[in-house]
């Protein structure tokens, strides 16, 4: 059996993690409709708050560079990378220990900060990191990719969670890649895609 991979790479600056987390903190006063997962079935798996971007944001370019990075980690076409989706996790913040939807082949999560504490990412069943129990704790900038699935059957060793945020507040992006092409609709993020 193959272990799913689990792959950390620097992918911003300083700098551009500073404009991003700029560009979402404006998102953020533009809008009082972000959101938390209320899917059937999910209730109280995530306390963060997460939304798209707004398109005058500012940082385009570089949402576009996390999408071909997935594309090319993936190694699927840019039509099946979904819309990155900015997500904020404040003090008091986490998320259950989960595994991404069936068709979401691959995860890719970029920190954009690492002056919090708590809210590590952790991964208890991957074998590879079984002896840190699991936990990741990337430096700002880095982009943290795994598969969770080949379309067909998920990963268990890619289950992962987030510890509770106990001081400060984490910015990440995440993006998925999609087993069929993403195809833009009224539908929250992660509904099942129709030709699924």
């Amino acid at each position: 059996m193959t272990i799913p991979r689990i792959e950390s790479t620097k992918l911003f600056t300083p700098d551009q993690c500073e404009k991003i987390i700029k560009g979402i903190e404006r998102s953020y006063d533009l809008t009082t409709d972000w959101r938390t997962t209320k899917a059937p079935g999910r209730i109280g798996c995530r306390t963060s708050l997460f939304d798209f971007l707004a398109s005058d944001s500012g940082v385009q370019q570089y949402i576009d560079q996390v999408r071909g990075f997935m594309s090319a980690f993936s190694r699927y076409p840019l039509n099946h990378i979904e819309p990155v989706e900015m997500v904020r996790y404040e003090t008091g913040s986490s998320y259950r220990l989960h595994s991404d939807q069936l068709w979401r082949t691959h995860t890719g999560l970029v920190y954009l900060n690492d002056d919090y504490k708590g809210g590590n990412t952790v991964f208890p069943r991957h074998p590879a990191l079984r002896r840190g129990q699991g936990v990741l704790q990337p430096a700002a900038g880095h982009i943290v990719c795994w598969n969770n699935s080949d379309g067909l059957k998920q990963y268990e060793e890619t289950m992962h969670k987030v510890e509770k945020i106990t001081e400060g507040v984490k910015y990440v992006l995440v993006c998925w890649t999609s087993c069929v092409p993403y195809v833009e609709s009224d539908k929250p993020s992660g509904t099942r895609p129709e030709n699924f």
